[in-house]
């Protein structure tokens, strides 16, 4: 009797390669781009935030800076002090004529019940406020306003320069 050799196969024949995803695979890849898609929700949020304060800070100083050029450009009441005015004071506009420090500090206060398109000064800052103190030559502007969309509560800057 002749022994033919018997040809093992294996238990698991070898398919033909398969084509397309799995179901495991697509919901791995969908974990993964939500993952990507939170972290850029994050960062935009940041950001805009980031920008609502810039725009403030910025407001802020060009407020600063317009009573300082009011004050430049009426020096004589200037130098007379005229311009001071503390934290929490509100200047009332005298009738005319009026003297105009008197208008100057009234239009930088501004008034915080108007429309935000028509206040000017420190009413466009959220809870804007500001100080103006002149010693010798020296003026020194504070403003500060209620930063809390970027996290910051009582956000001030100071501007110091030369009459």
């Amino acid at each position: 009797m002749s022994m033919t050799p018997i040809l093992k196969t294996p238990f698991f024949a070898p398919r033909p390669q398969e084509h397309g995803f799995s179901l495991v695979e697509v919901l791995v890849a969908l974990v993964i781009l939500s993952i990507g898609m939170l972290g850029l929700a994050g960062m935009q949020t940041r950001s805009l935030r980031d920008n609502h304060g810039s725009l403030m800070r910025s407001q802020a100083t060009t407020a600063a800076n317009d009573i300082i050029d009011r004050m430049r450009a009426n020096p004589v009441q200037a130098r007379l002090g005229l311009y001071d005015i503390g934290l929490g004071t509100s200047p009332v506009l005298n009738p005319p004529p009026a003297p105009i420090f008197n208008a100057d500090l009234v239009e930088w206060k501004g008034n915080p019940a108007s429309d935000v398109e028509d206040r000017w000064g420190l009413a466009r800052l959220p809870l804007g406020d500001g100080s103006v103190a002149m010693v010798g030559n020296k003026i020194t502007v504070i403003v500060i306003w209620d930063d809390l969309r970027s996290g910051v509560a009582n956000a001030q800057i100071q501007i110091e320069t030369e009459l």
